[in-house]
């Protein structure tokens, strides 16, 4: 209630909104297109209506169970969704903002189980060049094939030798089995266990959409792709369209529990997606620095904490590009077999509808104290 009492429809002429037909969601944010908290129109015949910020607004600002997050939307059940945003000084959360993404360092061998082993670093005040995850002298494609064929931002990976690149087909469903556990989802599940598990009773079980459908014929036509060998995913479309959609097929659906989704995760957590970003004001076409989810340090443009999305944009008979954000620069896409890639994890969780908070005006040097 702190911040849906204050929005506005998306699809209409509004303070911030000179269109008639709403926010242009292939362009960014402006005081002209969107700045401010509005309601997704799309949403509105739902009994849980999607309530999201946009812009360079300042009072989305929460600390929950000793760090920082900012707000970013509702959830389909009501919760509010919230990206780690560090660890609070003196009760306030001005962080450095190369200090956003989590620390930990990845092991050189691996477990009984076949995966690469994680451990945090505990002054995440200090962030390092750990704090980043990179695919140096992990993966290995020889040939347009995979010797382990993972995809960094899935949260399950593609099994070994599952399908041959060349064959989408295969590729599709190996990735849609959800069998292994990607580097992300490993790492996401360390910090959680960490510092959230036994402490998570606020914590909401809500989807996070990693969404891996693809493109008809028609729609490829539509991007100019017509005839294309590339295999497009539905968050390409989506942004070169404009149209960012919440939606997400039940396979694509993560949750702990069943009854909410497909009941793959193994902690309710996990990242933003490229459909958030768009929402929040990024957009493919311009580059800016002032937006509540930018981590731009300094002058140098693109400094700052770059950091992976949870969406895949496309893949080829020898890589598979997933898109991050990159800080005074817009939505990116990157290869995630090149052996230099290598960029930061904004842990994403959502509190429960319920939640109350004590004190706070949602402001960096004041920001809402979620009561416990």
């Amino acid at each position: 209630d702190a911040f849906v009492k204050n929005a506005v429809l998306d699809n209409t002429t509004s303070e911030f909104v000179t269109s008639s037909s709403g926010i242009n969601f292939s362009q960014a944010f402006s005081t002209e297109n969107g700045n401010g908290v509005y309601e997704l129109a799309s949403t509105l015949a739902k009994s849980k209506p999607i309530y999201y910020f946009r812009g360079s607004v300042t009072n989305n600002n929460v600390i929950y169970n000793g760090f920082c997050w900012k707000m970013v939307r509702t959830t389909e059940l009501g919760g509010i969704r919230m990206i780690y945003n560090g660890i609070p000084t003196n009760g306030e959360c001005i962080s450095n903002r190369w200090a956003t993404t989590i620390n930990f360092y990845k092991s050189t061998s691996k477990d009984e189980n076949g995966n690469y082993t994680y451990s945090l670093n505990e002054d995440s005040n200090h962030p390092t060049l750990e704090n980043t995850l990179s695919f140096n002298n992990s993966y290995a494609y020889q040939n347009g094939h995979s010797s382990e064929s993972q995809s960094f931002n899935a949260l399950y990976n593609i099994p070994a030798d599952s399908y041959d690149y060349s064959k989408y087909g295969y590729m599709y469903k190996a990735t849609t089995d959800n069998q292994l556990n990607s580097d992300v989802k490993n790492v996401l599940d360390l910090w959680y266990q960490e510092y959230l598990n036994g402490k998570d009773s606020l914590i909401e079980d809500s989807i996070y959409c990693n969404d891996r459908e693809t493109l008809t014929n028609e729609e490829l036509a539509e991007i100019n792709e017509a005839g294309t060998s590339l295999v497009y995913f539905k968050p390409y479309y989506r942004l070169y369209k404009g149209t960012p959609s919440l939606n997400c097929r039940s396979i694509d659906s993560f949750t702990v529990n069943i009854a909410n989704g497909n009941g793959k995760l193994t902690y309710p957590i996990g990242l933003l997606t490229s459909d958030d970003l768009i929402l929040a004001g990024n957009s493919n076409n311009a580059a800016f620095y002032d937006f509540y989810l930018s981590t731009f340090v300094g002058n140098d443009f693109g400094g700052g904490a770059q950091y992976w999305l949870m969406s895949p944009q496309l893949a080829n008979n020898s890589s598979y590009k997933e898109f991050i954000y990159s800080p005074g620069n817009s939505l990116r896409i990157t290869d995630v077999v090149d052996r230099d890639t290598s960029y930061g994890v904004r842990p994403v969780i959502s509190l429960k509808e319920s939640v109350q908070y004590t004190k706070g005006t949602g402001e960096l040097t004041d920001p809402y104290i979620v009561k416990e």
